[in-house]
């Protein structure tokens, strides 16, 4: 834990030693210890009686007296939108990436909603079964929604809730703005950042003056979306990862989350757990984001892409170059392409915008080598125009055909003249696919891979 200097621990145990008696069994040093063995280890009841010699039923009692000292003193100072004033969230917690992504002044307090699950066991019970039974993940589980500040600050951990259909994302924010002061927390012009399963709820979010930001939409008959749709989503992901990152600090700080959770446990003492948890992480551990001139520099030139158009897609139209006529392109090996803009891994970084399009880039350049070798294709007649192909990771009969433009003359990012790809989001100027990221990062030394994951 993070509390291992000792200074956590005894922080912790202040707080609530007035609220735990002294046992025969155990001190409150010895309880808060087995509580926190079991939260971020995961130990089972009967392994924690064996290390501090006592029975199981002292340590379920005892267990249970921390989690109620917890939320009494340490919980409400810790997480919930009253322990956190707007002001101070907007002082603390703001990061300057977001608001200028957004190009929303920095008085504007954005808020990042997610859910995360908590596999549970089977219950024995037919209604809760049936209650806790995910359709999507074929598993029992309960159900977590968190709110979450730009640096990864928790401002609340709301539930738990089933996993049945009633109980969407977008259901449960319906609930939260009607039955608690969450939209009241945000002035009017605030803004969320939410995945596409809150889709049901952005009226709701409206309604209160607050502005949403979702990743965009196919419509019916749409088969990848627009330059604004792609840049939209981007602009969306490029925020939103930090919810995902704190769900995953969540599971791999306190094991008990990241397990099955036994049966013995209630789903409301799973709630409390994972509200002092979500405490512990507010209180002593470091931001996920910092504000950072790199990332400042990142938005500005995200805005400026943002603002363009996909010159190459247009260009491949007018001229009418497809990928139908195999006369027009003349296949090459890979390895004999020396042309091709080399770059360093920072600017590498700063094409893609993405470090999530760099791990599936790698995974794309390790399956294409060890199934077919990679062979780019060149235009016979549109100078420096070449054109990769690479089989979709989610249908095996498909693949994707990316186009890149590029000027040898020029180096770094200024060699890339333009850049087009079959996939849903090719048309992305703000970054790219990680089809077109794959083809640019084959490129970019013969030691990427050994790179790559050293950033990873």
């Amino acid at each position: 834990m993070n509390l291992a200097n000792g200074l956590g621990f005894s922080f912790i145990l202040r707080n609530i030693s007035g609220r735990l008696n002294y046992s025969a069994n155990r001190t409150p040093r010895d309880a808060l210890g087995m509580f926190l063995m079991i939260m971020q280890k995961n130990l089972t009841q009967d392994l924690v009686g064996f290390l501090f010699n006592v029975s199981q039923p002292v340590v379920s009692a005892t267990i249970h007296a921390v989690k109620n000292a917890c939320l009494a003193t340490f919980v409400p100072n810790n997480l919930g939108v009253y322990h956190l004033s707007r002001e101070d969230a907007l002082k603390k917690h703001s990061i300057k990436f977001v608001n200028d992504v957004f190009e929303k002044p920095s008085n504007c307090l954005p808020l990042i909603m997610d859910g995360t699950y908590f596999y549970i066991e089977k219950p024995g019970e037919f209604g809760p079964q049936s209650m806790t039974f995910s359709m999507h993940k074929h598993r029992n589980l309960l159900k977590c929604m968190l709110t979450v500040l730009p640096d990864g600050y928790i401002l609340d951990a709301h539930g738990l809730y089933y996993a049945n259909g009633g109980s969407n994302d977008a259901n449960i924010l319906k609930y939260l703005l009607e039955y608690t002061d969450l939209g009241l927390y945000q002035d009017e012009g605030d803004y969320c950042i939410v995945d596409r399963g809150f889709r049901d709820s952005v009226d709701d979010l409206k309604a209160y003056g607050i502005d949403v930001y979702m990743p965009s939409l196919l419509k019916k008959g749409q088969d990848r979306f627009t330059i604004e749709e792609s840049t939209c989503s981007r602009k969306v992901t490029s925020c939103r990862w930090v919810v995902e990152a704190v769900n995953g600090r969540l599971k791999n700080v306190f094991k008990f989350f990241g397990a099955v959770i036994e049966a013995g446990y209630t789903g409301s003492t799973i709630r409390d757990f994972c509200k002092i948890a979500c405490s512990i992480l507010n209180k002593f551990y470091p931001p996920l984001v910092k504000n950072d001139a790199k990332h400042n520099s990142l938005a500005k030139r995200m805005l400026e892409k943002a603002k363009t158009i996909n010159d190459l897609h247009l260009e491949l139209e007018a001229k009418k170059i497809t990928t139908r006529l195999p006369s027009e392109w003349l296949k090459v090996a890979a390895n004999s392409l020396p042309e091709f803009p080399r770059m360093t891994m920072e600017e590498l970084i700063v094409q893609v915008s993405s470090v999530y399009q760099l791990k599936m880039a790698r995974n794309y350049i390790e399956e294409t080598i060890e199934d077919s070798g990679w062979n780019v294709l060149v235009h016979k007649e549109e100078e420096n125009l070449l054109r990769a192909k690479i089989s979709s990771r989610f249908q095996s009969n498909k693949t994707h055909q990316v186009f890149i433009k590029t000027d040898p003359s020029k180096s770094g990012l200024d060699a890339i003249l333009g850049h087009s790809c079959t996939c849903k989001n090719g048309l992305r100027v703000v970054g790219c696919c990680s089809h077109r990221a794959a083809v640019s990062s084959f490129y970019y030394t013969k030691y990427f891979l050994s790179q790559l994951t050293m950033i990873i």
